[in-house]
């Protein structure tokens, strides 16, 4: 795959950034309903892990990452925003912060990194490992905030396992935070079959580790089975079924988690097994 400073992008990331949009336009003027409750904080959330350039040039036009789409979304919407924005590649910094002054946002004097623009929207750029900066910018909040927070944290790996840990971690501190995770599931699987990895556990395995009471899965794309996991509490989650989103308690959803945690030679077994205990029985 091709790869242009820490994120990269393919044939997927068109449509991973379309069903981004469609997301973030359906849940953002919902959380924006509930912030008129006295007990929740006047601010969408918004946590990017891996914010990337900002705005990509691909086959001639441009292309705008997850934290401008974000912010794109909030404008035209009217939702105060607090943007939270982690990247580590030094040359991703430097062209996440140009385009966020080309999108409309002033750097706040005496404040290094932080942007605003006249639409209620904040940014701050978090340089270097979100694993650092992300726990960081989790015990501030632990420390800083009396209301419950509602938004969206986005973990985009390009290819890599996500920070499971870490996001467990979100999800325990901040229960109305959902968690949107893209990822690519081939590489998992070859990672904990290998005998050189020390990765062993399942997708399924993992997602479980995350304290979400409802999931959504989207049908995979690709050789690298891409999709997406929206992690949430809110049983009345908007569903997405146009854009191929199933709940993994659904036959559909459960067949695509048991296709993207296992390999193909893992399943013939478990079926041969099942063939096997019933003409035992």
């Amino acid at each position: 795959m091709p790869r242009n400073g820490s994120v990269g992008y393919s044939d997927n990331t068109p449509i991973k950034q379309e069903h981004l949009r469609v997301l973030l336009r359906t849940h953002m003027p919902i959380v924006k309903s509930i912030m008129q409750k006295r007990w929740v904080e006047p601010c969408y959330l918004y946590l990017d892990l891996n914010a990337g350039k900002g705005r990509y040039a691909v086959d001639g036009a441009w292309l705008y990452g997850s934290p401008l789409i974000a912010c794109a979304v909030a404008q035209a919407f009217d939702v105060p925003l607090q943007a939270v924005l982690c990247e580590r590649d030094h040359a991703s910094l430097r062209s996440l912060r140009r385009e966020l002054i080309t999108f409309g946002f002033a750097s706040v004097p005496d404040q290094e990194d932080l942007y605003h623009n006249h639409h209620q929207i904040m940014a701050s750029v978090c340089p270097g490992d979100y694993e650092v900066s992300a726990r960081d910018f989790l015990a501030h909040l632990q420390q800083h905030t009396s209301k419950e927070r509602y938004g969206l944290l986005y973990s985009d790996e390009n290819g890599s396992c996500p920070p499971f840990a870490l996001l467990s971690e979100y999800a325990r501190t901040l229960p109305y935070l959902d968690i949107v995770i893209h990822l690519a599931a081939s590489p998992i699987k070859w990672q904990r079959v290998s005998t050189v990895h020390p990765f062993r556990q399942r997708l399924d395995e993992l997602m479980s580790t995350i304290q979400k009471t409802y999931w959504l899965i989207r049908d995979p794309y690709g050789h690298h089975q891409w999709t997406f996991l929206i992690g949430t509490n809110w049983p009345a989650f908007p569903k997405f079924r146009k854009q191929g989103f199933w709940p993994i308690d659904s036959p559909e959803g459960a067949s695509i988690l048991r296709r993207l945690s296992w390999t193909t030679k893992e399943r013939q077994a478990h079926l041969q097994g099942n063939l096997f205990a019933q003409e035992e029985l």
